[in-house]
């Protein structure tokens, strides 16, 4: 039983090794804003991070989605354009995180 919690933990450790962070990206579907900049440069930071996935989420938001996608460190942009996220309201983004969560299984959301 001990060989088993040991072979256990150490192949936890391998899984943890790597990190997949994801950004929700704040905008005006014009520009990012400044703090989402601060975030995703604290995300480029993170020891061991494979990979950045920005999501941007709105409507008519694909010239922010293009300003991201030139961001230093961002590996991946996910874009998603509806009349309903008009107002970036969290009841309306957070099914998107969930889904893309259940996709991607991210090690960090911010």
């Amino acid at each position: 039983m001990l060989q088993l919690n040991k072979q256990f933990v150490r192949l936890n450790t391998v899984f943890k090794r790597f990190k997949n962070t994801l950004v929700i990206v704040e905008h005006d579907n014009q520009k990012v804003t400044p703090i989402t900049l601060n975030t995703i440069s604290a995300a480029v930071k993170i020891p061991k991070n494979e990979k950045l996935t920005c999501i941007v989420a709105g409507t008519d938001c694909s010239k922010v989605a293009e300003e991201v996608s030139k961001i230093n460190g961002v590996h991946k942009v996910l874009v998603v354009e509806n009349a309903s996220l008009k107002g970036f309201l969290a009841e309306n983004v957070a099914p998107l995180v969930v889904e893309a969560q259940k996709q991607q299984s991210f090690t960090h959301i911010a």
